[in-house]
């Protein structure tokens, strides 16, 4: 099931999970991997039906498994959905319960910081009060460990959301940091987690306006890089880089690779905007 959810697959995962039911009907996990199936299928509804009867069966426990954490951040974003029948009241009252559950979840303090922050209208709050209570939560994040890379660069990127650079920074320091038996458990191909840390260090560095000075950490990705599918990824910062440090034939140079590169994957309608974007900026 987990290796359906990495790859997109997921009418196989629907399927994998509607076996699992019918020989364990009781695991968690598979109430689990039936709501994302049912996510992924815009099946919002539904999915916010089996996240909340998961939701009571497992605050019904002597003690909450920290799989709880992951299914309030679930039932949250399918009642976000107008179609799910739920609010967005109900959406940040399921964040809430995770956080108080696991106060010392950094993965649940931050998704709910980006919940205040993508609300908007909904909650009846100003903006003010909504980014105000975004990094509230963020800076309590920042006092507690974790050593999930994946939810590290999470946070690193809702404080880039919130215009915070240098605590973006700060975060990915931590990351950065981590043993080599760390970056394995959670990044088992290494190519990965370099290429997801460089995205957003690049990100980092066009919003300190510092580009130049990466250019070089761009350039040793890259000649460290020799598969297409992991160059594609970084390309566009690579790009955007260049172009923010003042040199234009550079960016074409790549953005020619990244063209090729994509024309030759057979990419969706999303790739060609994508494309044509890169293409905008590198004429002007």
């Amino acid at each position: 099931a987990e290796l359906y959810t990495m790859v997109n697959n997921f009418d196989e995962l629907a399927y994998i999970a509607k076996t699992s039911q019918t020989y364990f009907p009781s695991d968690p996990n598979t109430q689990l991997w039936i709501a994302r199936s049912e996510l992924s299928l815009r099946k919002s509804k539904e999915a916010l039906g089996t996240l909340k009867a998961l939701m009571n069966t497992l605050e019904a426990l002597p003690e909450k498994p920290y799989l709880y954490v992951e299914v309030s951040s679930l039932a949250s974003k399918a009642a976000s959905d107008p179609s799910s029948g739920g609010t967005a009241v109900e959406a940040l009252d399921f964040l809430t319960r995770a956080v108080n559950a696991f106060p010392q979840s950094v993965e649940a303090l931050v998704t709910r910081a980006q919940f205040y922050r993508q609300a908007a209208d909904s909650l009846g709050l100003s903006n003010e009060d909504r980014l105000e209570r975004a990094r509230k939560d963020m800076e309590a994040a920042d006092l507690l460990s974790t050593d999930n890379l994946h939810i590290r660069l999470f946070q690193a990127s809702e404080w880039l959301e919130l215009d915070e650079p240098n605590k973006a920074q700060a975060v990915l320091d931590k990351a950065e940091n981590a043993p080599e038996t760390v970056i394995y458990k959670y990044f088992p191909d290494i190519r990965d987690w370099t290429v997801n840390k460089f995205l957003l260090t690049s990100k980092i560095a066009l919003k300190n306006n510092d580009a130049q000075e990466h250019i070089a950490l761009a350039e040793k990705l890259l000649n460290e890089l020799t598969d297409r599918n992991y160059r594609v990824r970084a390309l566009p910062s690579v790009i955007l880089l260049y172009l923010s440090a003042g040199n234009p034939p550079q960016a074409r140079k790549y953005l020619d690779e990244y063209i090729s590169t994509k024309l030759a994957q057979d990419e969706p309608d999303n790739t060609k905007l994508a494309v044509t974007y890169l293409q905008a900026l590198v004429a002007r």
